[in-house]
This record gives structure tokens, sequence and C-alpha cells, in this order.
């Protein structure tokens, strides 16, 4: 009999059931489209189906389903699929990005049938699933158990632990994972400042990367920096040109970013540089406005330690703005999450594995869910900052987009501040809409007859 059965075939579900299958799990394979199917067939530890139903009933039970499907319609249509096959006691998985209010839906509808639902985050693309991604499972603490043993082995380990824990309740697994997406856009973009900024300079993409080799270590020293100083050595195999300047000059997404920007929006919590960082994606793809001003090139004196010490400050602001993500809706929708156990998972695996999280796993075990990042990083805010204002200025009188550089430093001055003019809003709303206001003077709530 099979231990589990892997539903999608495509990039990320051919990775994880081979990985599966190298750590010696049995799996049974099914995808739409059968081509698909046959190209893994005859290997080890592998039988792939032409039939769903076929691949179901050849499972042990209580079965296994690891679904790693295109989020929203295409998920349900698979549930669909799996409704008159599997019974109480077999466990759904969906690995895919689905969208984390959708789960309960999906919970409440398989719950009726006795089977247990786990949303299940997966991060570290292609490589990652192949030998070993973060994982982020939640929902049914009973089900997670009986899984426990497949998704900890094949997730990536970490000084001996596996980056997979059990994240909680229903949903909160994908949350994760779309905030962790959401911290993934905003250390992209600001990579991508860093360079164009080094470009203003007159840099070559070589000694851009030598650069970006140098900050590479100690708590800058991650995934993300790793993969850029590859792609700027890159040649073209047919011109011999450095690969990424032949590449379109336009930027897409999936809609994870979007959807952490949007529930920021619903928690009331600050994310200004992971919305902008989708926003620049957005504005990446407006060819017509694009086009309608003159370009300018600019040229600028650079000091990349300088540089370096901004992209440290503005991405520790990054984190410190998805975690606090993390800790609202943890009370919000009572999920407690573990959130130095959410970074430690994060230390491998994953595309935003940095050294970084050692701090970060380190600050929230000590601190608990409530920590701030800079009740360890204030000297290093207070020292980078200049460097920060530095950048952002020089950006700003050159005609260089760094929007990301520019929200930590608009998200930073404000804390610095005595007074945001926030009185005088207060001022306002209660003049045309008598929507009342607190003194500084004496208790209680006011409304004035301004006129």
């Amino acid at each position: 009999m099979n231990q589990i059965a892997v539903i999608g075939l495509g990039v990320m579900g051919k990775a994880i059931a081979q990985n599966m299958m190298n750590h010696g799990f049995r799996v049974a394979g099914y995808n739409r489209t059968y081509a698909v199917t046959e190209t893994m067939q005859g290997k080890e530890n592998f039988i792939g189906y032409k039939e769903l139903k076929d691949a179901i009933e050849s499972l042990e039970k209580p079965r296994k389903i690891f679904m790693m499907v295109p989020a929203g319609p295409v998920v349900d249509a698979m549930i669909d699929q799996l409704e008159p096959f599997v019974e109480a006691g077999d466990i759904v998985m969906d690995a895919g990005n689905s969208y984390f209010e959708d789960d309960a839906r999906r919970g409440k509808r398989l719950e009726k049938l006795g089977v247990h639902y786990l949303a299940v985050g997966v991060s570290g693309g292609e490589m990652g699933a192949l030998h070993g991604p973060s994982i982020m499972p939640s929902g049914s603490k009973e089900a997670y158990d009986q899984v426990a043993f497949i998704l900890e082995t094949i997730a990536a380990q970490k000084d001996g632990e596996p980056c997979c824990t059990y994240i909680g309740p229903e949903g909160s697994g994908h949350y994760v994972k779309m905030v962790h997406n959401g911290i993934e856009y905003a250390d992209m973009q600001l990579i991508v400042e860093a360079y164009i900024a080094m470009k203003a300079a007159g840099m070559s993409n070589q000694s851009i990367s030598d650069v970006l080799e140098s900050w590479n270590q100690g708590p800058l020293e991650s995934y993300l920096l790793s993969i850029t100083i590859k792609i700027l050595r890159e040649k073209d195999p047919d011109t011999q040109k450095d690969l990424v300047d032949l590449i379109v000059d336009a930027s897409s997404n999936k809609g994870t970013g979007k959807w952490t920007s949007q529930c920021a929006l619903v928690q009331d919590i600050n994310v200004s540089l992971i919305h902008g960082a989708y926003m620049a994606r957005l504005t990446s793809n407006d060819e017509e406005l694009r086009h309608r001003f003159p370009k300018v090139q600019s040229h600028i004196e650079l000091d990349t330690e300088q540089l370096r010490q901004a992209y440290f400050l503005a991405r520790v602001v990054a984190y410190e703005q998805g975690f606090r993500l993390y800790s609202d809706a943890s009370k919000r929708y009572g999920w407690d999450l573990n959130l130095s156990k959410i970074a430690s998972i994060f230390r491998a695996g994953c595309i935003i594995q940095a050294n970084l999280l050692e701090y970060i796993r380190d600050t929230f075990g000590r601190l608990g869910p409530d920590a701030s990042l800079f009740d360890d990083f204030e000297e290093m805010a207070i020292a980078h900052l200049p460097a920060l204002k530095t950048i952002v200025t020089t950006g700003l009188l050159h005609d260089i987009s760094m929007p990301l550089f520019t929200a930590a430093l608009t998200y930073i001055i404000p804390m610095q501040q005595v007074a945001l003019g926030a009185n005088l809003i207060q001022a306002q709303r209660d003049f045309f809409g008598a929507h009342t206001f607190k003194r500084v003077d004496k208790e209680g709530v006011f409304h004035h007859h301004w006129e």
C-alpha cells in the first residue's frame, strides 16, 4: 500500500513527491493530465495513476492526501472530485498558496464527512520542495500528529531541527505563509533598490555582485542575496551578455503580497514596505503611464557601506512589520501563534531564510509574542539611521526610484517625534463630523462647537 498521495504533479508537486520518495515514502501520484504523471512512472517508491479513485484506494488507512494545486477554484474542484472516495478519518492537505479565509469553509465541508483538513503553507520554490522546504501546517492537531512523521522528515533541517512545526488552528498555516511572502516581496524590492542605486553610481553587474557578496555574511546573510549574486553573474548563452540586462523590466505576482496588504488594512497594522513592494510591481507593469514621462539618466556618488547600513535597517523594518501582523493575527483570530517557532522554521528551506531570523527567534523566545524587533535592534537602528537618510535623500535628489528605502525612513522618523499633528486631524474630524476628541489636560471625550 502507498503511504501518501500527491495530487498535482506540476513543478512544486513533482518536486515534493520526489522529496518524499527520496526519503523512502511510498507515493501515489495523480495529475489531471496523465501525460505529466507518466514522466514519473518507473521511479522508485512511486506509482502513478490515471484515475483519482485508484490513487486514493491504493493508500493505507487513514489515507493521507497531499494536494499541490493552484489556489482558488481549482482547490474546490479537487475536493469535489475527492469527496466520493474519502471516508471518515482520512486527511486532506492543501499545500498550495490558498487564501487563509477559504480554509474554514473547506474544513467544515470535509468535517461533515469525518475527514480532516489541514491547511499547509509550503515555502522554498522548486529546489526547496525537492531538497527540504519550510512547512507550515495548520488545522486539527490530531490530524497533524498523524502526518507529522512525513512532513517533518521532508522539511529542511536546521541545527538538527525540522523546519516544520504545527502552526495552529485551521487557516493559520496559510496565513503565516502569506505574510512570509509579503516579507519576501519587501526584501526582494529592497535588494532591487540597492541594485538600482549602484547602477546609478556606474557600477557593473559584476561589481554589484561583489558588493552583495561582501554583505552576504553575518546578520545580512540570506538566500535572496545569494541568488541575486548568482543572477548578476549569469551570462546569456546566446549573446554572452549579462542575462539580467536582457529581461523585460516588469515583474509579476501571484497575489500573496496583495493579500498581505489587504489583511494589514483589516488588522490596522502598518506594513508600508510590504504594501510598497506590491505597488512597485504594479508600477513596473504600467507601460502606458511609464511612457508618458521623459526618462532621466541618474549619476551619483555612492558609499556602499552607507547603502549596506541602510539596507540592514530597512530589512529589519520589513520583518518587524511582518511579525507585527503575526502578533495581531494571533490574538485577533485566537490562533496563539508561537512567533519564535515561526522564525525558527524560516531559518532554512524557505525563500526568506536569513541569519536575521536567528536574532528574531531569540527576541520572541525571550520577550514573547508582543515583542518588537526594535527591543533588540534599537541601537542598530539609531546607528544606521543617518545612512538611511543619506541614501533616501540621494535617491530623491537624483530621481532614483527607492520607494521601500523611503518607506523604511518614514516608518522610523515618526517614532522619534514628540507630536505628529494628529491632534489637528482629530480637530478637523470633530469640526465637520462631530467625531469628538480627547484632551491632554483632563479625562473624558469631548466635542467642541467650532462655529
